[in-house]
């Protein structure tokens, strides 16, 4: 069964269900792998409709087989909310991989089981060491905030194995994050912050993540990071302690720690990424910081990390260009998102960007046109292949060359122009679009949009009636964006049209009919791009 294909009507899906569950019964353990996975995969795309199977399910839950426990746990999370109360009589199964599957798919629920948090309590003192731990993760996933369960969760911190510490201290995490007024953790901060000198990496580490939780104020709390950062002898454990800090730096005062934090960059490329990460997040600037990021530009690993902090405390590209250059045949699409930061300031790796532009590589390709669009260049070098990739095979490296060429503003109208003009041109839509991007920029391309958009209902008389509309706020348009909305043709770009009607407002009054029969359209966003344009139309407030 294909994931991404569409869930089946009602009929089929009854018809399959009863198919699998009969295969399901067999004996031979491929035929029930077989029917189990398929289940789950219904399942995944059909929700609680699969209820029915929830019998069968949780026979595959109790099945020693571990590929068809792991299938029919994660088929019982999509079933809820119908499987929770069946999956709570689970946890007290006499089989230790039984409980300890059934509070996996409890988890998996997520908030909408924490009826069975009084059930997940008793896993805490659980013989098994696994479904203790698979308790506590449980129960941080259902977010159960109530003093008995953050107080069962501590005593297992405090009186538990270092295992059982760790999963403990991860589910308070999981807690606090959601329990930050007044902090839920804040009565067990001494605990907590103790767990930080654990002879165990791992309860270190989710203990840090816990600590966030426990009142601290920023500037305690980065400070406790950098103590961590400075001291702790685990690699894994002070890139968490940097994760944290990174979030905190813009907040607080950390000038004291950059010496601190730049003896770190000759650590391990993945932490040293994150102390550069840092570096480059801290307010005021850490201008002693400078040199060592600038000698950090001649590793190799650490190129794009040293050169993104060094560009956002010192804001110099000819410091940092030359080593993206280095960079690029290695890590083109990390260079081109960089390169998006700077804007035009990265105009002398345009030819590289050309370059990349030409590879046959989609997702190069995509990220140099994003990089071309944040530099903005109409040089007609510039514009002449991203006007040839309108004609890409991918729609995503059509649309941000597209993207690209409306940054190019005025320079770009000319050649637009003209491909509007040629309805015949596979590009002509895209054209449109581009234009309609440009927004009063292209009033220029009025004439050629308004024919455009009169054409046979095609995705070129869409975008164009989508760029009158973005361009000139002109009603004229509505009927052809109606005429889009209502398409059977996929190609159609009904989410625009709806967001330009919305543009439109009070003027596209005639559209609410169309709009209001998308309200409840199986693609989701769609449907969101029409009640937002029902709220603009309408004068309300969504």
């Amino acid at each position: 069964m294909d994931l991404n294909a569409p869930p089946p009507d009602d009929a089929q899906l009854q018809r399959a269900l009863v198919e699998l569950i009969a295969q399901a019964e067999q004996a031979q353990l491929e035929f029930r792998r077989q029917a189990i996975e398929q289940l789950y995969e219904l399942a995944y795309k059909v929700g609680s409709k699969a209820a029915p199977a929830i019998p069968t399910l949780l026979g595959g839950l109790a099945d020693p087989d571990p590929k068809i426990g792991e299938s029919a746990l994660w088929a019982l999370n999509y079933c809820a909310p119908d499987s929770i109360q069946p999956l709570m009589a689970c946890l007290s199964h006499p089989a230790a991989f039984v409980r300890e599957r059934a509070a996996h798919a409890l988890g998996n629920v997520g908030d909408e089981a924490r009826a069975a948090a009084p059930s997940l309590q008793e896993l805490l003192r659980d013989p098994d060491q696994a479904v203790r731990r698979r308790g506590a993760w449980a129960l941080g996933l259902l977010h159960d905030s109530r003093p008995e369960t953050i107080a069962l969760l501590a005593r297992m911190v405090s009186h538990g194995t270092p295992e059982d510490g760790s999963a403990a201290l991860h589910a308070l995490g999981n807690i606090g994050k959601r329990a930050q007024d007044p902090p839920a953790l804040a009565p067990y901060r001494t605990l907590i912050l103790a767990a930080l000198d654990s002879a165990d990496k791992e309860v270190r580490r989710c203990a840090l993540y816990a600590a966030e939780s426990t009142g601290l104020d920023a500037q305690t709390c980065a400070e406790l990071m950098v103590s961590v950062v400075q001291r702790d002898a685990s690699s894994e454990v002070r890139s968490a302690a940097l994760s944290m800090l990174k979030t905190l730096a813009p907040m607080v005062q950390l000038d004291a720690a950059v010496a601190i934090l730049t003896s770190r960059l000759a650590e391990p490329p993945t932490e040293a990424a994150s102390v550069c990460a840092v570096l480059g997040s801290m307010r005021p600037v850490p201008t002693t910081a400078i040199p060592s990021l600038r000698a950090a530009l001649d590793r190799d690993e650490l190129v794009l990390p040293a050169a993104a902090a060094l560009w956002r405390i010192e804001g110099r590209p000819e410091s940092i260009l030359p080593a993206l250059q280095r960079a690029f045949d290695d890590n083109g699409e990390g260079v081109c998102d960089l390169l998006c930061e700077l804007g035009p300031a990265a105009l002398p790796l345009v030819p590289d960007l050309l370059r990349a532009l030409s590879e046959d590589n989609w997702d190069l390709q995509w990220a140099a046109a994003d990089a071309l669009c944040a530099i903005a260049s109409s040089d007609p070098v510039v514009l002449a292949p991203l006007l040839d990739a309108l004609a890409h095979p991918s729609p995503i490296v059509r649309s941000a060359s597209a993207r690209a060429l409306a940054a190019a503003g005025a320079g770009a109208v000319d050649a637009l122009r003209a491909l509007v003009a040629d309805a015949a041109d596979p590009r002509a839509a895209w054209a449109a679009y581009a234009l309609g991007e440009m927004g009063s920029a292209a009033a220029q391309a009025l004439p050629e949009l308004r024919e455009g958009m009169r054409e046979e209902e095609t995705p070129l008389a869409a975008c164009c009636a989508i760029a009158v509309a973005l361009i000139a706020t002109d009603a004229g348009a509505v009927p052809y964006l109606v005429a889009a909305l209502q398409s059977e043709d996929a190609r159609s770009p009904r989410h625009a049209a709806a967001a330009a009607l919305g543009q439109l407002g009070p003027a596209a009054s005639d559209a609410v009919g169309a709009l209001e029969g998308l309200l409840d359209d199986q693609d989701s966003a769609l449907a969101e791009a029409a009640l937002e344009a029902l709220a603009a139309i309408q004068g309300l407030s969504h």
